[in-house]
Parts: structure tokens; C-alpha cells; sequence
């Protein structure tokens, strides 16, 4: 042996049983310093190597032995912690000294510590390397689990850091919504953060949806009905009307008198019978033709034959009634026919009865 490696050994031996010597004298094979400490800024002198020795660095861990670096081009021969442990204190000998993060903290290789996940992350086992974004609808401020929005709230991306509110107007029935539903017609929210929508009253009704306030709600217009709250206004049957606006029962239709008929829904009137034509039930959405030679006057609930009435009298109500001022009619009638207008101005009658337009004048 060389009389080098025998002053080697001999410092050597020293260093590891700690006599004060601050030097570390290696050979190549990395002898020198003893477990919790490295040699650094070593220099060649022959064939090894002379340095300090130094503690090993916070997040690592050093078994003894082992020069730190040649120059600042070379690697550290620390080893460093694994992923998701980490070591505060310097001196570190084995790898147990590196200790395994808790749930809702991560370490990367070489950590002095474990850091905490941001809000919206977690590490839900301990030992994390990294922490896992909190899919949308959820939050987490603790690190440790995520957590579902309440209702009536919502996150709309991953790693979200708060929940949101739902705005007026809209509302989410379920825990962990990632948006908000807009309130159908005939339903609001004048707040906001709300899990369900209010009703209007019944006979009322929005316009659109998304309402904010009961002030949106309408009532429901003529020829509609709305029995049940929170829903929409519904047409009035044919062979009906209604003229009132907010009526909330199907009992606001009115069934069309004898004579008029409605073929149509949602609506406020009903519509006159037209001349030979005739309804005698109420009701009807149509009216049916006169036949056989009998004719009918406007509105008539029922057909007469036309040689019933002489001129200038028109058959109503199982009777003939004479024609008023300003009308005539010929034998059979069941109208009267007003006088036309001309360029001139209006013909009249002054008589009743007139039994032809020649009884017209100006």
C-alpha cells in the first residue's frame, strides 16, 4: 500500500469517528466523508482528493462516503429525497429520514418540505408528487377532498376556487353543478344562489323565461285560462270564448250561444251565423246550411221556409216582424237589407216595411 492510502485511512478513520479534522482526503472511489456529510470543493492531489466536509443538504440524504462535487460543472452526489417525501433538517443519513407527505400535500424529489395543494387541488393519499385538480362542479379548500358546490351554486371549469351563485333568474336543483338553468315561463328567482324557481299564481304567466320578479308575472290574456300555479296559460276550446284576462279555471270559457259558433282556440268572441245558415245548440264551433228552400236570417238558430213572410217583414223567433226604417225585404225574407250607400250620400227609408230598394232614398 502506498504511503497515501495509508494517510488516507488514517484521516479517514478520524473524520468517521468524529476527532475534529475538517478535512476530507478520497480516492477516486469516493471514501472520505462520514454518513450525514459530503466532501465538497475538492481538489486532485495525486492519485486522490482533498475537501471540506460538509452536511448533507435539506431534502436529501447522505450515506457517507461521497465527494459532493469536483467543481461546479459536476453533479451532486446527494441523494435527493424521493417524490412525495421530504427532510428540513440537514445531516440526513439514510432515506428514512425523509419523511412521507400527508394527505393534502406534495413534495417533488428533493423537497425540504411538503407543500400544501392550492385551493381547487388536492393529494388524497399521502406520499403525493403532485396535486390533482378538482373536476367542475366541485371545490376544495382544504387540499384533502373535493367537495360538491351546493345547490343553488355551481363551478363551470376544473380547479375552480370558489362556487358561484346562481344569478336571478336562474336556479340548480342538484349539489355539483357545473351551470345554472335558466327559470322556465311562468316561474322566477328574485334572489340569488337558489336551488329552484317560484311559481307565479295561478291566472298568471311570464312572458319568457328567466324571470326575477313576481312583477314579470302577467295575467293571462283574453281567451286563456291558467288553472294550476307556475304553469302556462291555456287556450279556451273551440266552441268557446272568454273575455276576461287572468282567469284561472276552465269554467271562464263560455260555451258560444245558440246561433254563433267558434271554430277556433283562444279566443274572446264567438261568431254570428251567417244568413241560411243556422245553430240551435250552444257551444258549436260551426254552423250548418239551410236546406231544402228554407233560408235563415244572421244569427238564426234555426231554418224557415221562405214563403213564410209577405214583403217587408222578415221571420225571427217563429214569427214575422216588419223591417225598421232604413231597410227592406222581399216576400220569404229572414233579414232585412239595409239601404246601400252611393256617391251621393245614404239612401233611407222614412217608412218600416219598405218591401224593395226602389222605397230607398236620398
Amino acid at each position: 500500500m502506498s504511503l497515501s492510502a495509508i494517510l488516507l485511512l488514517v484521516l479517514y478513520f478520524f473524520n468517521e469517528y468524529d476527532l475534529g479534522y475538517a478535512l476530507c482526503y478520497s480516492l477516486p472511489n469516493g471514501y472520505g466523508c462520514p454518513a450525514g456529510s459530503v466532501c465538497v470543493n475538492s481538489v486532485p492531489n495525486d492519485d486522490w482528493y482533498e475537501g471540506s466536509c460538509i452536511n448533507c443538504s435539506p431534502g436529501s440524504y447522505c450515506p457517507g462516503g461521497f465527494i459532493k462535487s469536483r467543481n461546479s460543472d459536476n453533479p451532486t452526489t446527494e441523494i435527493k429525497c424521493p417524490q412525495g417525501t421530504a427532510n428540513n433538517v440537514e445531516g440526513a443519513k439514510t432515506k428514512t429520514e425523509c419523511k412521507v407527505c400527508a394527505i393534502g400535500r406534495y413534495a417533488t424529489a428533493g423537497s425540504s418540505d411538503c407543500t400544501h395543494c392550492s385551493n381547487g387541488y388536492i393529494a388524497p393519499v399521502i406520499g403525493s408528487s403532485e396535486c390533482t385538480a378538482c373536476e367542475a362542479g366541485k371545490i376544495s379548500n382544504g387540499g384533502k377532498t373535493c367537495e360538491k358546490c351546493d345547490a343553488g351554486e355551481y363551478s363551470s371549469t376544473a380547479a375552480s376556487v370558489e362556487c358561484t351563485p346562481c344569478s336571478k333568474g336562474m336556479y340548480s336543483a342538484l349539489a355539483g353543478s357545473t351551470k345554472c338553468e335558466t327559470c322556465p315561463v311562468s316561474k322566477y328567482t328574485q334572489d340569488t344562489g337558489l336551488k329552484e324557481c317560484s311559481d307565479c299564481d295561478s291566472g298568471k304567466y311570464t312572458v319568457v323565461s328567466g324571470a326575477s320578479s313576481p312583477t314579470e308575472c302577467m295575467k293571462c290574456p283574453w281567451g286563456t285560462y291558467n288553472p294550476s300555479p307556475g304553469s302556462r296559460c291555456t287556450n279556451c276550446p273551440s266552441g268557446t270564448y272568454n273575455e276576461n284576462t287572468g282567469s284561472n279555471s276552465l269554467d271562464a270559457c263560455t260555451a258560444c250561444p245558440a246561433g254563433r259558433f267558434q271554430d277556433g282556440t283562444g279566443k274572446n268572441f264567438c261568431n254570428l251565423c251567417s244568413a241560411d245558415t243556422y245553430q240551435p245548440n250552444v257551444g258549436a264551433d260551426y254552423c250548418g246550411d239551410c236546406s231544402n228552400g228554407a233560408t235563415s236570417a244572421p244569427g238564426a238558430t234555426e231554418c224557415v221556409k221562405a214563403s213564410v213572410c209577405k214583403a217587408g217583414t222578415y221571420y225571427y223567433g217563429s214569427q214575422c216582424l216588419t223591417c225598421p226604417a232604413g231597410t227592406y225585404s222581399g216576400d220569404g225574407a229572414t233579414y232585412c237589407t239595409k239601404c246601400e250607400n252611393n256617391d251621393r250620400g245614404n239612401k233611407t227609408t222614412s217608412l218600416q216595411g219598405s218591401k224593395s230598394m226602389a222605397d230607398c232614398f236620398i
